[in-house]
């Protein structure tokens, strides 16, 4: 298998599509245009905004939230801006699994805004770039709007892989917004 479903699918593992156990997506739209993958997501998380807000910039365990990431680390030294975190991912589809790294660069604007961009010599990937928005809707549950655009740099199968990535996005959607209640609450 290509590495084509990987990075999408890890990313929009960190919070994407259909209601969990709690959450409750408000919105979320796929796109795939001239190799680009396009997501944005707007989600509802049964966890307290501190506690999701410091999941999702814990970036040594982005790992945790998702069966797919094999590692996940900040690799920038302490105080160094922008931040730099790599993500490797690793999927299968029937017997066939394969591993791409994503490196991307980090800027958390007033604690409430997460700009990535990927650094194309360091990744699988020619291009990317995320939004995150993380804001508290109540004492006990806080909103994440995400966007995400990616280009692969490596073969996409033409006919299959946009549908193949939408559907992996859907299904596998459950888990993570579960796991970032979870652990939100849980710690």
């Amino acid at each position: 298998m290509s590495r084509f479903i990987l990075m999408p699918v890890a990313m929009a593992l960190l919070l994407s599509s259909m209601p969990a156990r709690a959450g409750t997506v408000r919105d979320i739209h796929t796109q795939y245009e001239d190799g680009i993958y396009r997501l944005a997501v707007d989600v509802i998380i049964d966890g307290r905004f501190d506690a999701v807000y410091g999941l999702v910039t814990d970036y040594d365990r982005l790992k945790e939230l998702s069966d797919i990431f094999v590692d996940t680390a900040l690799i920038s030294p302490p105080g160094v801006e922008p931040k730099r975190r790599r993500l490797v991912a690793r999927a299968c589809v029937f017997l066939f699994c394969d591993e791409a790294t994503m490196v991307e660069d980090v800027e958390e604007i007033e604690r409430k805004t997460i700009l990535t961009r990927v650094v194309p010599e360091l990744s699988d990937f020619k291009y990317g770039k995320s939004r995150w928005e993380v804001s508290a809707v109540d004492a006990d549950h806080s909103r994440i709007r995400f966007s995400y655009e990616i280009q692969p740099d490596f073969w996409v199968p033409p006919l299959i892989g946009p549908y193949f990535i939408k559907r992996k996005l859907l299904a596998a959607a459950r888990q993570t917004i579960t796991r970032i209640e979870v652990l939100a609450r849980d710690g």
